[in-house]
Parts: structure tokens; C-alpha cells; sequence
């Protein structure tokens, strides 16, 4: 167990061959304040996608320093569904050699489990587990080993706590930029981040979005089929770029209206013709009329001035309460 190093130096890079995989090389210097524990790690690893969800990836390490030593590793990965893979990996290091077996359910984005089981058979034999559940506030986590050589346990949380727009937010830890999503004031709307669900708003319509690419483009966007018919959005998808572990207001300009189909008679009770023109508030008359007097409205709410010009005629009126069931009776003028 050697002390950290004071100095380390990593360069690395690689190069894709499109169907025949991707290779890459990495070397890494460290520097420890005794002269003889200084190393250099040389790693060289391939990776390539195969048929039936396979994927392969090879590497071979290389230490240098006092007690040089070269290890080589295999694995072969499966894809068994949207979060679910099972791997088997070989390797060899410091003549031992060693199989280890995984199976893993990968944790969410957003609220959710995962878990991971594995298996290793050879010099060490082991067997691992652990679980983690994500909230909208925290990470939880619990570990568990047992081999050859002892057993142990972990248990572990990660949270963190925001402060923008002058509202305090608990979430998973923040290593980036964030995001604070308003959905208009509406509870339990999905939010998604690159198309991933990240969780759902509160009741007050917010949702604190961790792990935002800082300096880069963030494609954060609501499900607009959990809004209520009422409600109108301008954009349901936002491009958002952060400062590094700054946070911003995604707001997507989602609020409560109320549209509705009115039926416009004259004093007599005959219904205005079809093809009569309409406005509200002083606006065009853009607004055709239908069948039997219907006339349909977005944004009513009451006070809302209505004219309606047919024939050479214009009649007026102003809606009554939102709800209300009634009629609402106008003056004609000729």
C-alpha cells in the first residue's frame, strides 16, 4: 500500500477503426517522495462491438518501477435488456489469475434501484453484492464482500443542498452544472435530461436536475402529456449551459388556461350563422363561428369582451365566471 503520489502525469489517447473497434494508449507517471517507489504505467486496450449484444474489450498493463510487473484482462459483455449486462472477465496480474462474473442492473438517472452481484474464482475466491437506491434527495448504498481472506461491509450516502431563486432544493450529489425545472406551478410532470427521465416535479411544480454538462449544451425537456388540457407550454424542450457547479431556472413557460366552446344567439335566441367572425379584446375578427352559433375560445376567463360580426350586424358581450353554467347575454348593434 504505497503513499499517494505527490506528482502524477496521465497522458492518454486513442483511435476508432469504425467496424473493427477502438484502440487506445495511456501512460501514467507518478512521483513519491521516496525516489524508489517512482513508477511509469503503460496501458494498452481494444475494444470492439460484436454480434447478439456482445461487447469484447482486451487490455495489457505494464508497471515499471521497483518490481516491474505486466497483467493482461478479457472481457466479454452482454447486453440483456435497457439496464441489464452480465460480464466475464479474465485476468492475470502479478502470477495470479483470476475469473470474475457479473451481473449488473444499472442504477437510473433519476429515482430508482440497481444492483450488481459478482463472482470471482481463482487465487482469491470472493463473492460480492451491492444495492443503491436513488431519491429525489439522496443516494443510498450498501456493499457487501466475502472471501477467502475476510469479510466486509459498506454503507454509504451522497446528497447535496442547493440554493437559486431564493428556494433551498436537497438533491443526489452535484458534481457539475444543475438545474432547477419550473413546471408552471403543475406536480408530477417527468423530466427528462438527453432524453433520460430524471424524476417528476413536486407539488409546487420544481425539480432540482443534478449532473448537467457545464460550459456545454443540456437538452432538459418536460412530458407534456402530464400536463392538465388546461395548461399551455411555449417549448416543451430547453438547451441549457451552466457554469461549473452553477445552477440556472428552466422555465418553460407553462401556465393554467381555460378554453372553452360558447354558443352565440342574438336577442331572439337564433343561433349567429355559420361563417360570422369573432374577436376578443379588441383584437381581428379571425375567429370563425360553426355550426349553430358555436364559437370556440382559448384563455377565456371572465371579463373576456367578445364581438361578433355577421351580415353587416356586430353583437358584443363579456364572458361571465369561468365555470359557471349559464347564458350570457350580449347587446346587438346594428
Amino acid at each position: 500500500l504505497a503513499p499517494f503520489p505527490r506528482l502524477q502525469v496521465v497522458a492518454s489517447g486513442g483511435v476508432g477503426f469504425r467496424q473493427q473497434g477502438s484502440l487506445g494508449l495511456s501512460v501514467v507517471s507518478e512521483r513519491f517522495s521516496e525516489a524508489d517507489q517512482n513508477r511509469r504505467i503503460f496501458v494498452a486496450s481494444y475494444s470492439r462491438s460484436l454480434r447478439h449484444g456482445l461487447l469484447l474489450a482486451a487490455s495489457v498493463n505494464r508497471i515499471r518501477g521497483n518490481g516491474s510487473d505486466t497483467g493482461i484482462g478479457v472481457t466479454v459483455n452482454r447486453i440483456v435488456g435497457p439496464r441489464i449486462s452480465a460480464s466475464t472477465t479474465l485476468r492475470s496480474q502479478g502470477g495470479e489469475t483470476s475469473t470474475r462474473m457479473d451481473y449488473r442492473y444499472e442504477l437510473p438517472a433519476g429515482p430508482g434501484f440497481g444492483y450488481r452481484t459478482s463472482f470471482v474464482a481463482g487465487d482469491d475466491n470472493a463473492r460480492e453484492a451491492d444495492v443503491a437506491v436513488n431519491t429525489a434527495a439522496a443516494r443510498y448504498s450498501a456493499e457487501l464482500r466475502h472471501s477467502d481472506t475476510g469479510r466486509g461491509w459498506r454503507l454509504q450516502t451522497q446528497g447535496s443542498v442547493a440554493a437559486i431563486g431564493g428556494e433551498m432544493f436537497a438533491a443526489r450529489d452535484i458534481n457539475d452544472g444543475f438545474a432547477v425545472v419550473d413546471a408552471g406551478g403543475f406536480g408530477g410532470v417527468r423530466v427528462y435530461l438527453e432524453n433520460r427521465e430524471v424524476g417528476v416535479t413536486d407539488r409546487r411544480g420544481r425539480l432540482l436536475v443534478p449532473n448537467l454538462r457545464p460550459y456545454e449544451t443540456n437538452r432538459v425537456r418536460v412530458e407534456s402529456a402530464d400536463l392538465p388540457l388546461t395548461a399551455r407550454i411555449e417549448n416543451p424542450s430547453l438547451q441549457l449551459v451552466p457554469y461549473y457547479r452553477s445552477g440556472t431556472v428552466a422555465s418553460f413557460g407553462i401556465d393554467n388556461s381555460v378554453s372553452g366552446v360558447l354558443r352565440a344567439v342574438d336577442e331572439d335566441g337564433t343561433p349567429v350563422p355559420e361563417g360570422a367572425r369573432a374577436r376578443t379584446d379588441d383584437g381581428d375578427f379571425r375567429l370563425p363561428v360553426g355550426l349553430d352559433g358555436r364559437l370556440y375560445l382559448q384563455d377565456l376567463r371572465e371579463g373576456t369582451h367578445v364581438e361578433i360580426e355577421y351580415a353587416g350586424r356586430r353583437c358584443a358581450f363579456d364572458v361571465g365566471p369561468v365555470g359557471a353554467a349559464g347564458r350570457t347575454k350580449g347587446a346587438q348593434h346594428p
